[in-house]
């Protein structure tokens, strides 16, 4: 697939997970177009096909990733309050505002530093931060494991300058 057809074919998951995703999971509809759009990728490419794959067959996909999205979040909430509570955290088991608006502060900086890396460093590590391992993100990139591991390395470095730079330490 050319980079533009990839471009058209986000935009499109990314309506149909806005249209198909339900209110409470708003945050995270992001995520699930980006974890949609990768499943369309490999398997497109799997299957060895060229062009961008017809309408139905993504709305298929998105389904997929936002049935597969409420699933995990199920999940999550079967395990006991009392194994994830923070002692820092109200009794309600939410976390208090410092801690969210920490998060927050956070999440920006490191969309900040990623913006700020070279391309290939930044597709790298953005899919290695997301839990890709090496050769999912070969695959789906179509380059060599070293090119990736190299990407990554580097990318992870910069990633943890640009953070520590901006006061953010492990």
């Amino acid at each position: 697939m050319t980079d533009e057809q990839v471009a058209r074919l986000r935009d499109g998951i990314v309506r149909a997970v806005a249209r198909h995703c339900p209110d409470w999971l708003a945050a995270r509809r992001e995520d699930i177009a980006q974890n949609a759009l990768i499943r369309v990728i490999e398997a497109w490419n799997r299957a060895e096909r060229s062009g961008v794959p017809p309408h139905s067959y993504l709305v298929k996909a998105v389904f997929t990733a936002v049935a597969g999205e409420i699933r995990s979040l199920r999940r999550e909430r079967t395990v006991g309050l009392d194994d994830l509570r923070d002692e820092s955290a109200p009794a309600s088991g939410a976390p208090g505002p410092e801690r969210r608006a920490a998060a927050a502060q956070l999440g920006h900086a490191i969309r900040a530093c990623l913006a700020a890396l070279i391309e290939s460093r930044r597709v790298v590590t953005a899919l290695a931060l997301m839990g890709h391992g090496r050769e999912r993100i070969a695959r789906l990139l179509g380059v060599d494991t070293r090119r990736v591991d190299n990407d990554r390395h580097r990318g992870l470095k910069d990633l943890r300058r640009c953070l520590e730079e901006k006061g953010f330490r492990p």
